[in-house]
């Protein structure tokens, strides 16, 4: 058997089902506690259930009804930094491999050196989108975290 009383402070209902009379309970509505009263009406499980169970509020009621949804800009965000990074690993493997087809077909010291700075140029923006594309993910992140 569960017990059911009113709040001291806002007058809801307030169901317990492991507390004794004169142990302390939080109200579900306004937070206040309350130290359950001899006058506390006896109730079944099931009614104590719906009664703690029940929503706080209606805004309370909505928010687990339906998920909260994220701002347009972080769905831009995510695309441009999804976007980001794959043409950085793109652009850095075909540098990559053009470049190693360059140094493969010619032996002589002038490629190497240029190949060398190809190699330099090729990780540089492959870096360079990859950042940019964690960046742009990361503020999405951000401000999904911040508009819950």
């Amino acid at each position: 058997m569960a017990l059911k009383f009113r709040c001291e402070k806002c007058g809801k209902d307030i169901a317990v089902r492991f507390l004794k009379i004169g142990e302390a309970a939080e109200c579900k509505s306004c937070g206040a506690s309350n130290s359950v009263p001899e006058s506390a009406e006896e109730i079944s499980d099931e009614a104590a259930e719906s009664i703690i169970k029940a929503p706080v509020s209606e805004s309370a009621e909505r928010i687990g009804d339906t998920p909260a949804k994220s701002p347009p800009i972080v769905k831009a965000l995510r695309i441009i930094g999804i976007l980001s990074i794959g043409f950085g690993v793109i652009a850095g493997i075909a540098m990559l491999i053009l470049l190693s087809q360059s140094v493969s077909s010619s032996s002589s010291s002038p490629t190497a050196e240029l190949s060398l700075g190809g190699v330099v140029t090729a990780l540089g923006m492959t870096f360079y989108f990859c950042t940019l594309g964690a960046l742009c993910l990361g503020i999405a992140k951000v401000i999904e975290l911040l508009s819950i």
